[in-house]
């Protein structure tokens, strides 16, 4: 072989080896399928004679050889997603999936020219492209609707075109009225392509929005005056100039009409072929000068799973198919809307075409937005309102109905929607105050006979814990937000801590064993104690961050939307788990503190109204619990069973621990301070029964005053074992029956005087 032959065969292979094939998806069904290819074959004309050595191939999808529909090219391009294809690398889609498949395709903003973007940069491209700031495509085609009008019927009665729906209602039905006094039965008046198809939605979002107020004016509020206008006017032509089977048909019907020429007006898609039979107008409003149609069309994305290697050519292609002069070739000059809008002020072009009729065309994308899954908001915004349109249901009621199909709604103490928020809130505020305002109590000294439960400073903290589980409540006004989230269960695990460790330190403290190490060293710690538990608090919390909680809509069919928390990963479930296990152990705590110390006499009563809070608290996190697992429809209900129940969780260990406590001195006594302080110990606390007591010369016998101590053998089983479960089982029994830390606890004779006067006085 020469070595000319060699040198050449080895340049083939270098030229093979960095050619780059790259793919593309695209449905034939729409305005600019017709050009797919030849716009294709162009870029690879262009390739070849720039030595790019690129060659991009196109999959045009079309009724024999694929799917028949849009949403069947949507569930062919969803399974390539999923399953994360490379197949293809460029993907032509309908603007009305940009939200749902905007996660899978590259945002454009930083790998095109800047100035090939700016040429975009219009209301088109910023009501179709973009998915969450990111620009996921350029518009390739765009599809509007028009009315078509039958000019030979307008000039023979002498009518002009309309602007506004009410001219339109007038001249439609003159003419029609007209044509039946010359026997033209089958004249089609108005069609309005109200149908349960796709076409139906577009009809009726672009109708709401010719109802705005302004050109420049957004889409109406859904539930508007605007809005009820609106469909009321549907519902006005239909019964004027229409029936309900002809609003009912589709496209097919209409082009059907319009090349029969048997119509006088037809809502129906711009077809520039079309208007070499008729002559078309924008849209009327309800005003002249206000108009409105559907933004419909493809754009063109990259792939984000496409192969990163060939990602400069994909680039290089999508440059070149959204580039100005394939624009003009395919779309403008053959009359077709172009997404570089700047054209229309370009004099040379708009000697070609009509420039100031594209001009006209106000432009309003799909409600895109309002949900990932266009196709089922879609089939639910048509079914409200063809409940008014097509049956007794009020424009009110039906625009309701279409807002609350993505309306969150939440509690507020505003009243727009319900005062159950204003309520909840007042009352919160009410027990917050009169909680703090209790407070006061440990200063009167007639009072502080019922608080010797534990320390000043301790029944500070416990109140505070309190009303912070109040707040908790607060926390649930307004919108739900990953914050809130987080700060909800901090709230709850910090104040929970705060009033339940102090009662856990009485009875730690208490504890029936005397010169118990643990007991005496928690006596003189407390605070470190009570801070050990908030510290586990604070790092559980602060390691539930790394996984934060994400908010999840609960959506009602038919009914209202509201949101919740929820923790979607292992670890955060782990940190949640972590953080009611620590509650568990705390409870668990108290409760076994409270059989050790049961019959302790001095915390007789004490301990039966904790034995009451462990229920209540049980009860209750078992209600929110439930709560948070079953499926609650209403969102007021909801939200006032929760917070119901908090409310009911902070009053009942209020008053438990330490509000009843405060309404005990009920009458005034005038006896001394000392004295009574102590015979109300004996009465309240001790839980005395009067028929246990003796009286003997002013004194006081009484076996049950007489305290066993946790040695006395009177509770002891002398056939137990000698093991160590035994004889911790035995130890516990014997804590059980233990009446007092010291061995007597005798009633002193100025004490029985006291009662003698109480008894006396009736109090007794």
């Amino acid at each position: 072989m020469k070595f000319s032959n060699i040198i050449v065969f080895l340049f083939v292979l270098i030229n093979i080896g960095n050619a780059v094939d790259i793919n593309a998806i695209a449905l034939s069904v729409n305005g600019g399928g017709n050009f797919y290819g030849s716009m294709v074959d162009d870029f690879n004309r262009y390739s070849k004679n720039n030595n790019l050595d690129i060659t991009l191939n196109l999959n045009l999808l079309s009724f024999s050889n694929a799917t028949s529909t849009v949403t069947d090219y949507e569930s062919e391009l969803k399974d390539l997603f999923q399953r994360k294809s490379k197949k293809y690398d460029i993907i032509f889609y309908d603007n009305i999936y940009s939200q749902r498949f905007g996660s899978y395709l590259v945002d454009l903003k930083n790998i095109l020219p800047k100035n090939h973007i700016d040429m975009y940069m219009n209301e088109i491209t910023s009501q179709t492209c973009f998915y969450n700031k990111k620009l996921i495509g350029i518009p390739i085609t765009i599809d509007f609707s028009v009315i078509y009008y039958n000019e030979y019927l307008l000039n023979k009665y002498n009518q002009e075109v309309p602007k506004t729906w009410d001219q339109l209602i007038k001249t439609g039905k003159y003419i029609y009225e007209e044509e039946l006094k010359r026997n033209n039965l089958n004249i089609i008046p108005y069609n309005g392509m109200f149908s349960e198809k796709e076409i139906g939605t577009c009809s009726l979002y672009e109708f709401i929005y010719s109802f705005r107020d302004l050109v420049q004016s957004p889409f109406p509020e859904i539930t508007s005056q605007n809005a009820i206008d609106a469909l009321k006017k549907i519902k006005e032509i239909k019964n004027e100039i229409s029936t309900d089977e002809l609003f009912k048909t589709d496209e097919g019907y209409a082009y059907g009409q319009i090349i029969a020429n048997n119509y006088i007006f037809i809502k129906f898609w711009y077809i520039p072929e079309l208007l070499e039979v008729s002559k078309v107008i924008p849209l009327p409003g309800w005003k002249e000068g206000v108009s409105g149609s559907i933004i419909g069309g493809y754009n063109v994305g990259i792939n984000t799973y496409s192969d990163i290697k060939k990602r400069n050519s994909t680039i290089q292609a999508i440059v070149y198919l959204t580039s100005k002069d394939i624009q003009k070739k395919y779309f403008i000059n053959n009359n077709y809307f172009s997404p570089i809008i700047s054209v229309y002020d370009e004099e040379e072009m708009c000697s070609k075409i009509n420039c100031s009729f594209f001009k006209s065309i106000q432009l309003i994308s799909r409600p895109i937005m309002k949900s990932t899954n266009y196709n089922s908001y879609s089939e639910k915004f048509q079914k409200y309102i063809y409940t008014y349109i097509y049956g007794n249901d009020t424009a009110e009621h039906a625009l309701k109905k279409v807002d609350d199909i993505t309306k969150i709604y939440y509690i507020s103490i505003k009243t727009d929607e319900t005062v159950v928020g204003l309520i909840l809130f007042i009352i919160t505020i009410v027990l917050i105050a009169m909680i703090l305002g209790s407070s006061i109590f440990l200063y009167l000294k007639k009072f502080k006979p019922f608080l010797t439960f534990l320390p000043n400073d301790f029944w500070y903290i416990l109140i505070f814990g309190l009303v912070l589980t109040l707040c908790n409540i607060l926390t649930e006004l307004g919108k739900v937000s990953v914050l809130k989230c987080h700060l909800k269960v901090f709230i709850l695990s910090i104040s929970s801590s705060l009033y339940i460790i102090p009662i856990l330190y009485k009875l730690m403290v208490n504890f029936p064993e005397k010169d118990f190490i643990l007991s005496e060293w928690i006596k003189a710690h407390r605070y470190i104690y009570l801070f050990i538990y908030v510290i586990i608090d604070i790092v559980t919390n602060g390691l539930l961050i790394a996984a934060p909680f994400s908010v999840k809509n609960v959506i009602n069919e038919g009914g209202q939307n509201y949101q919740t928390c929820e923790i979607g990963n292992f670890f955060g479930n782990l940190m949640i788990g972590s953080i009611v296990l620590t509650k568990a152990l705390i409870i668990f705590q108290l409760a076994f503190l409270i059989f050790i110390e049961w019959n302790i006499i001095n915390l007789h009563n004490y301990l039966r109204m904790l034995t009451v809070i462990i229920y209540v608290n049980c009860l209750i996190f078992v209600e929110l619990v439930i709560i948070h697992l079953v499926h609650i429809r209403n969102y007021t209900f909801y939200y006032v069973i929760k917070e119901s129940s908090y409310m009911f969780l902070v009053v009942a260990n209020y008053f438990l621990i330490y509000g009843y406590r405060v309404l005990l001195p009920a009458r005034k006594r005038d006896e001394k301070a000392e004295l009574f302080d102590k015979a109300v110990n004996y009465l309240f606390s001790y839980d005395i029964k009067k028929s246990t007591l003796m009286f003997n010369d002013n004194e006081i016998t009484n076996s049950e005053l007489i305290l066993s101590s946790p040695s006395s053998p009177s509770h002891r089983n002398p056939n137990s074992n000698s093991t160590f479960l035994s004889t911790m089982s035995q130890k516990m029994v014997d804590y059980h029956y233990t009446r007092s830390i010291n061995q007597q606890e005798p009633i002193n004779n100025d004490i029985f005087i006291t009662i003698q006067k109480l008894q006396e006085n009736n109090i007794l």
